[in-house]
């Protein structure tokens, strides 16, 4: 994808589905096969021209809503900028475009090649206020956005703090765009520059976003309810001098194959919902078990093709459920990187792809705890398997690269 990122640009149809449709969510796990209606699957015989928006989940491939995507000839773009498939981290929100190649015939799983990869990050700057539950980090407000964290938010191995310049991918928790859902917290160095993501008001004559005063050139133009994307410099606490707006406006073309994952941010009436911003058509008869069990701020995965500014399933795919005392339970998503070992301090702390990982109690094939030294002196291939625990992936399964 090379869309011209200029000031004041708007998005493309695809740009604007990763930041107006709803997930936070890797893939994997949980068990809830019951919880999946399915009409037909994407593509013809699991080929065929796909898009597919999501939390990356894994490397070797890069996984996206649990399909491998060869991205060795991909153009990848972060943040408006060109870069490389190895620049990408877990926890950060892509949006892939390509074609799906089938199955892995030994594992099953979804295979694809992509074409384009595009990440975005949805806020930059100091952290104003963090919110607990018991002594359990939950939300932090930034840029005047509240940022709620769970189980499966990739965290900076620094402990978050008031004040402290952060980076955050996520996506949209509710249909206003005020509160998300961060997928990837990144901390970095202190600086004046600023990111913001949500929708515009007008109060008492000034343009805002999220509470925060935007001020320049570039916000003349913008109208009451916008959903934007803006970037620029702090000139005070309240302040932000806008260098940089993209409007995130919906599709006008549509297209077929569509991968999707979200949180349900209004409740289903004649067989229609939002997931975050996107309308959802989930009206076939065949959807109707599922369909019934989704609750504000469920987590799926919706599967279809994108008609009149909709997206018209024909796969639902709950990742969330209420338990029987009337509690949301969470479930660890699966986390994987296939590849070679960056940095090795022990079996309990090492780092592949810029994710520190704990293999301590790790599940081995085709070797032991004692191999991983050797592996790294000799950068030989490893697959892990696990799931966050804060800034850590818990490996439950390591695979040592079996030698011809």
């Amino acid at each position: 994808m090379t869309a011209d990122l200029t000031p004041e640009n708007t998005l493309n149809r695809r740009t604007w589905l990763v930041l107006a449709g709803t997930a936070l969510t890797g893939c994997g796990g949980g068990g809830l096969g019951d919880l999946v209606a399915v009409i037909a699957p994407p593509g013809v015989g699991g080929t065929g021209a796909v898009y597919s928006q999501g939390t990356i989940s894994g490397f070797g491939s890069v996984v996206v809503n649990a399909v491998k995507y060869d991205d060795s000839a991909a153009t990848v773009l972060v943040n408006g900028q060109p870069a490389q498939a190895q620049d990408l981290r877990l926890g950060m929100v892509a949006e892939v475009s390509g074609a799906r190649s089938g199955t892995d015939p030994l594992t099953g799983v979804a295979l694809g090649k992509a074409s384009d990869i595009t990440v975005w990050s949805i806020a930059e700057g100091p952290i104003s206020s963090l919110s607990y539950t018991g002594a359990v980090l939950t939300s932090v407000q930034l840029m005047g956005m509240q940022i709620l964290l769970d189980g499966n938010t990739n965290l900076d191995a620094t402990p978050l703090a008031s004040n402290q310049n952060v980076v955050v991918w996520g996506l949209v928790a509710n249909e206003a765009a005020t509160q998300w859902r961060a997928t990837r917290v990144q901390v970095q160095a202190d600086s004046t520059a600023r990111m913001s993501t949500g929708r515009v008001r007008h109060v008492g004559g000034q343009v805002t976003l999220n509470g925060v005063t935007l001020s320049g050139q570039m916000v003349a133009d913008l109208q009451e309810g916008q959903l934007v994307r803006v970037q620029g410099t702090a000139t005070d606490t309240s302040t932000l001098l806008v260098s940089q707006v993209w409007r995130l406006e919906a599709p006008t073309r549509n297209e077929q194959d569509f991968e999707i994952e979200g949180f349900v941010t209004s409740t289903p009436v004649v067989g229609k919902f939002k997931m975050g911003t996107i309308s959802v058509d989930a009206s076939a008869t065949a959807l109707a078990t599922t369909l019934g069990k989704l609750y504000l701020g469920a987590r799926l995965e919706v599967y279809g093709s994108w008609v009149n500014n909709t997206l018209v399933a024909t796969k639902i795919e709950l990742k969330s459920q209420i338990s029987g005392d009337g509690h949301e339970v969470e479930i660890k998503d699966k986390v994987e990187i296939d590849g070679r070992i960056d940095h090795f301090t022990s079996a309990a702390d090492f780092v592949m792809r810029g994710q520190r990982c704990n293999a301590a109690q790790a599940t081995y094939e085709h070797g032991s705890a004692s191999d991983l030294p050797a592996a790294y002196r000799n950068q030989t291939r490893i697959k892990v398997e696990g799931h966050y625990e804060g800034a850590i992936l818990v490996v439950e399964t390591l695979e040592f690269e079996q030698q011809d």
